[in-house]
């Protein structure tokens, strides 16, 4: 039996050694729950700008557990899903699991520390060990946490392992489970799987297994399946499989989850086959930062994320650097996301003073096995990637070796998917096994290649981060390799693209990033006449990258990449605001130029100012006010830019797309009247089941005649009423001080928005906004 644990916990800051006896001031939280997000971010004394400034903290959880008489006799564990960082669980008072790494699942059967009636959990969540990361990690108890109740006869957690073979009409599942007797006699059990499409077709299958006192057997079933159903990222079509333990014809365990059948297949000729399909992976990067509730998994709030993605065009994700929560995983199993499951940014050597590099040789294998037990039979995981720019790609700290033994540990967790590294550029300099640098210093083309062929070696797909030029090089190489390109530029998507099109051995590319997060402060940013220099100064707080922005808007980048992927709609006005033309634009290489879909400049009429439209069509022309300003070549000949100069005038500004001089399609911006109120619109629609939601509010500052205003700052309070709670605001401000945990916000390019958790209450949920100058808006989400 799994149960959610999430509910009621008491949360307050660890205390000094002195103050644990006294009376202390505690929050009731329901999980997940990032601590460090409520606070407030400062210049000293903190994460600094890669970890948004926030400050570094540590916690603790504590919840009461209530064990009936009924319960009597059987055994308990605690499932956690992810803890940031160096979790500590005491049951009663008494130490029951310490956990480092604060991505990986982890648990512990805590039935020799409890007892019937009242007992007491208290998980410690240190992070004050600062800095020890690369990004925003977020605090505490940030993902899901389940109790399972289970007989002395039962199925371990994650005791189940479903793998697929599928032909033509045909298909099977093996399910491979172990079994655990706590008993002192030997038992005779039978174990049933039943598979069951999205249609209610049954398929299963039983057998009868002997276990010893005391002791775990393995069991092997195959269940056929006629007509398969195939998960993939087009049809995601997912079973209901259950396994079921009976002994003396009563079912004493059951373990449900959804599963897809689905085949994978990689060569250097084919490139990558989904169930002996070719496809190319159209891929982002992503952080496990969910959005302005920071690092917390809502299950709802990942499975957005994810549906905004797929809107998008993106059929896979990487998931930087590091393991994603469950949540996100069953996001991407239920949409058809594909996965990259990552699992480490550091090895030996570290990349801060307090990173996982001081746990990694003693927790490594446990951490890799945590992860791959939990999400193989995830179907949209693909592949696994054993690190992110390891700076033992060159040989350094045992690298060579060490690369082997972490893929072979994968592969022997789960022989079904490949394992990947994603690598970046190796230094001449290094000091690299076997090779003599100096040899090689005016040889830098092969110079990486053999800095780095050891490393390689065991994986079987090699990514390139940031390194377009060496594919088609390398692969003369080594002719036998798989390469992806595992982490781009945003501004070399068209050229990177067109590689991936090319090569068959080049299976896809994930730009830097899919959605902006916390942390790296500034590295997209883009300055005007001034140098860039490292990443920016307090108050920057969020990379300023992403085809999202941290709260799931497309930029100007995400549509031109609907270009190059060749999915456009219609075409994009990028308009360069009048006030810099003539000046030079500085921007990083995860930055994009500062364009706007946005036609309002008071005081600049007359002014010349630049209109790039991204645009898949051959041609395309540009009207101001009903007159052409000129025709344009476009589409990929022209890296989907079509590029105009006109002197600034309010009114209508048209691009139309044109294929052999006819009109394709059009769009229109408009000059905006003065602001009349503030928008509220819900993303999607509400049915209020009594269950968990997360809702996501719009407020837009809008004229008369709807058009939205982007010059707009006012600051907005929120409000929530009825069946809701008010969780978090915000308007992804890449500089910004505000608390996203405040209901006082204010309008960022005439946007912000309010994230409310319902609460279960079958009561309609009411928003309200209300600015300074502008009357009060309200929506009502009404009971469907």
């Amino acid at each position: 039996m799994k149960l959610d644990f999430n509910q009621e916990w008491r949360v307050y800051p660890t205390p000094e050694p002195e103050e644990w006896n006294r009376p202390r001031t505690y929050e009731i939280v329901n999980l997940p729950h990032d601590y460090n997000i409520s606070l407030e971010t400062q210049k000293e004394r903190s994460t600094g700008p890669a970890g948004g400034y926030y400050p570094g903290c540590s916690v603790e959880y504590e919840k009461d557990l209530c064990i009936p008489d009924e319960w009597k006799n059987k055994l308990f564990f605690l499932e956690f899903d992810g803890v940031y960082h160096n979790a500590v669980l005491w049951i009663n008072g008494k130490f029951a699991a310490r956990h480092p790494n604060g991505y990986t699942p982890f648990w512990r059967e805590i039935t020799e520390f409890v007892k019937p009636g009242e007992n007491h959990i208290r998980v410690s969540a240190a992070n004050e060990d600062i800095p020890n990361s690369r990004w925003y990690t977020g605090t505490g108890i940030y993902r899901d946490v389940h109790l399972w109740v289970k007989n002395p006869l039962y199925i371990p957690l994650r005791g189940v392992n479903l793998t697929a073979k599928a032909a033509e009409g045909q298909a099977e599942v093996n399910c491979r489970v172990t079994v655990a007797n706590k008993t002192e006699e030997p038992v005779q059990a039978v174990l049933k799987v039943r598979l069951t499409d999205p249609d209610g077709n049954r398929s299963e299958t039983s057998g009868i297994i002997s276990i010893q006192a005391q002791r775990c057997q393995n069991v092997e079933l195959r269940v056929p399946v006629s007509q398969p159903r195939l998960w993939s990222d087009e049809t995601p079509n997912l079973y209901q499989a259950a396994v079921e333990l009976f002994y003396k014809n009563e079912m004493v365990d059951q373990v449900l989850s959804k599963y897809g059948l689905r085949t994978i297949e990689i060569t250097p000729q084919k490139g990558f086959l989904l169930n002996g399909k070719p496809i190319k992976l159209r891929g982002g990067c992503l952080h496990h930062v969910g959005g302005i509730m920071g690092a917390a998994s809502y299950p709802k709030a990942e499975e957005r994320r994810i549906r905004l993605l797929k809107e998008c065009g993106y059929n896979a994700i990487r998931s930087s650097h590091n393991p994603a929560s469950e949540a996100l995983l069953n996001a991407c199993d239920k949409l058809g996301m594909l996965v990259i499951d990552e699992a480490f940014d550091m090895w030996r050597v570290p990349k801060r003073p307090y990173d996982y590099s001081r746990y990694f040789d003693d927790w490594w294998p446990k951490d890799v096995k945590a992860m791959v037990e939990r999400d193989r039979n995830h179907p949209c995981v693909i592949m696994y990637s054993t690190g992110n720019e390891i700076p033992e790609r060159d040989g350094r700290s045992g690298g060579y070796q060490l690369s082997r033994e972490i893929t072979d540990c994968f592969k022997r967790n789960d022989p079904t998917r490949p394992v990947t590294n994603a690598l970046c550029n190796a230094s001449p300099d290094a000091d690299i096994e076997g090779i003599d640098a100096n040899l090689l210093k005016n040889a830098d083309q092969i110079y990486f290649a053999r800095a780095t062929e050891a490393f390689a070696a065991p994986l079987d797909v090699t990514g390139y981060n940031y390194m377009p030029e060496r594919f088609e090089m390398d692969h003369a190489y080594f002719p036998n390799k798989v390469f992806c390109a595992t982490e781009t530029a945003p501004a070399d998507s068209c050229h990177g693209w067109s590689l991936v099109e090319r090569f068959p051995f080049l299976i896809g590319d994930f730009v830097w990033t899919a959605m902006d997060y916390i942390g790296e402060a500034g590295i997209g940013r883009t300055l005007v006449d001034e140098p860039l220099e490292g990443l920016a100064e307090y108050p920057y707080r969020l990379a300023g990258t992403g085809d999202l922005d941290l709260c799931g808007r497309k930029r100007p980048r995400s549509y031109y990449r609907d270009c190059v992927w060749g999915i456009a709609k219609r075409p994009y006005l990028a308009v360069e605001p009048p006030c810099l033309y003539g000046k030079k634009q500085n921007t990083t290489m995860w930055g994009w130029p500062v364009v706007e879909e946005y036609w309002n400049y008071p005081g600049m009429e007359g002014k010349p100012v630049k209109v790039s439209v991204y645009s898949m069509a051959a041609e395309t022309a540009l009207y101001l006010n009903g007159k052409l300003i000129g025709v344009q070549p476009s589409g990929k000949p022209n890296h989907f830019i079509a590029s105009f100069q006109l002197p600034y005038q309010p009114g209508e500004l048209t691009a139309v797309n044109l294929e052999d001089g006819k009109e394709i399609c059009r769009h229109t911006i408009r000059t905006p009247g003065l602001p009349a109120h503030i928008r509220l619109t819900a993303e999607k629609p509400f049915v209020n089941r009594g269950e968990e939601d997360i809702l996501f509010i719009h407020a837009e500052l809008i004229d008369k005649a709807g058009n939205v205003i982007l010059d707009g700052d006012d600051p907005v309070h929120f409000s929530v009423e009825g069946g809701g709670s008010f969780l978090a605001a915000g308007n992804a401000a890449v500089k910004t001080t505000t608390n996203y945990t405040s209901p006082d916000q204010r309008l960022c390019r005439g946007y912000a928005q309010a994230v409310i958790r319902t609460n279960g209450l079958l009561k309609p949920v009411t928003v309200r906004c209300a600015g300074e100058r502008l009357p009060e808006s309200k929506i009502v989400l009404p009971l469907v």
